[in-house]
C-alpha cells in the first residue's frame, strides 16, 4: 500500500536437493530440516514513540536452495519495499545474508545468533508483545499461520540466576511432521521476534531519540503469571 512503511524479517534455514514447503515429502523425509521463514510486518511510527508492528504477510521454504531462495526474497523485497529487511547471518545464512547486502544496501540488518543475541531477542519481543506494540493475524486455516501458532503455544524458556538473566527459548518438543504441523521447530517464532531488531534503527519521523515505560517480565514470572 502506498504510503505505508514494511519490514522482512527472515530466519535462515538449510537447503537440501529436496525443495518445498511443509505439506511435500522434504519435511516428510527429515523433519529435524528447518525451515526458512519470512515475516513481512507493517511498521507504523509516530513522532516521540517507538514503532509498533503488524504481521501482514508470512512464508515458509523447506530445504529451498539458497540460490532460488535468494530471487525469491529479491522479488518479495521489489513488491514490498521494506525499509529494513533483518536477516540471519548465522552459519549457512551468512552467505545469503552477504548476497542480499550486497545487491540491497544497508538497508539488509544481518544478525548472528549467539546464546546472548538469542536472549537479547527474547526479552526485547516480549516487551514489544508486553506492551501491545505487535499484532498478528488470527488462525486462517492456512498452512503457514497454523504452524505459527503451534510454535507460540509450544515455546518453553529457561531463565539463569546469573548477572543479565540470560533466558533460553525456543520450542524442544522432538522434531516429528504429521502432515499438518512441523513439530519441534520454531522458524517462524524467530522470525517474528526479529522484529525487535527494528526497534535499535533509525525511522524517519520518530525523532532521534525514543523512551518508553517497559513492564519488567521478570516481575510476571515471580508473580508465577507464565
Amino acid at each position: 500500500t502506498p504510503g505505508r512503511r514494511y519490514a522482512m524479517l527472515i530466519d535462515v534455514g538449510g537447503e537440501d536437493e529436496l525443495g518445498g514447503d511443509p505439506v511435500t515429502r522434504s519435511m516428510l523425509a527429515n523433519p529435524r530440516r528447518d525451515a526458512t521463514a519470512l515475516t513481512l510486518v507493517e511498521v507504523s511510527v509516530r513522532h516521540g514513540e517507538l514503532p509498533r508492528y503488524r504481521a501482514v504477510e508470512r512464508r515458509l521454504w523447506i530445504g529451498t536452495p539458497h540460490t532460488r531462495l535468494y530471487h525469491e526474497l529479491l522479488a518479495w523485497a521489489d513488491a514490498w519495499r521494506p525499509v529494513w529487511i533483518v536477516v540471519d547471518a548465522t552459519g549457512v545464512g551468512a552467505g545469503l545474508a552477504s548476497a542480499l547486502s550486497t545487491r540491497l544496501g544497508e538497508r539488509v540488518i544481518p544478525v548472528t545468533f549467539s546464546p546472548r543475541v538469542k536472549s537479547d531477542l527474547g526479552w526485547d519481543f516480549l516487551a514489544i508483545v508486553e506492551t501491545g506494540r505487535y499484532r498478528d493475524y488470527a488462525e486462517d486455516g492456512e498452512a503457514d499461520t497454523r504452524q505459527f501458532w503451534y510454535e507460540v503455544e509450544a515455546c518453553q524458556y529457561e531463565v539463569s540466576q546469573g548477572p543479565g538473566h540470560q533466558m533460553r527459548w525456543g520450542v524442544w518438543e522432538a522434531p516429528a511432521y504429521d502432515g499438518a504441523i512441523a513439530r519441534g521447530h520454531d522458524d517462524l517464532l524467530i522470525s517474528a521476534a526479529m522484529c525487535a531488531v527494528l526497534d535499535r534503527q533509525p525511522w524517519p519521523g520518530t525523532g532521534e531519540s525514543v523512551a518508553v515505560e517497559m513492564p519488567d517480565p521478570l516481575d510476571d514470572i515471580d508473580r508465577g503469571r507464565w
